[in-house]
């Protein structure tokens, strides 16, 4: 692999991950009850104690579904390969066989915010 195709694989990893954090941060927000900041209803600010009526309003679609539309496989491919790279084939098995695969290419999109999660916190654990 070149060095180039390399940077480009890294880019685009780090992309994915960005926006895939993004929309975490913003759907958090917006699920812990607090209104965005330029949150108006009919024309008028929000009012403070109107904030319990945002939270009960639920996002639509569900923010599960927006999560695993924005994480890209070449953001979990990267964590997969990190996490091979510093803990070995066999262990990386294993994670994958939690999820019910064996292979990284045949993770469901659904399944990437989980892979993600838990490739990344192993690597930073160590």
């Amino acid at each position: 692999m070149s060095l180039e195709i390399a940077i480009t694989n890294n880019t685009a990893a780090l992309q994915a991950l960005t926006e895939a954090w993004n929309s975490l941060t913003r759907n958090a927000g917006i699920a812990a009850g607090i209104p965005p900041p330029s949150l108006t209803v009919a024309g008028l600010p929000l009012a403070a104690n109107a904030a319990a009526a945002v939270a009960v309003a639920k996002p639509d679609p569900p923010v599960a579904e927006v999560v695993a539309e924005t994480i890209a496989y070449a953001a979990v491919g990267a964590a997969i390969t990190a996490y091979a790279v510093v803990h070995g084939r066999d262990a990386t098995l294993a994670v994958l066989g939690k999820l019910g695969v064996s292979s990284g290419k045949t993770l469901k999109p659904e399944q990437f915010a989980q892979a993600l999660d838990l490739f990344t916190q192993e690597v930073e654990v160590a």
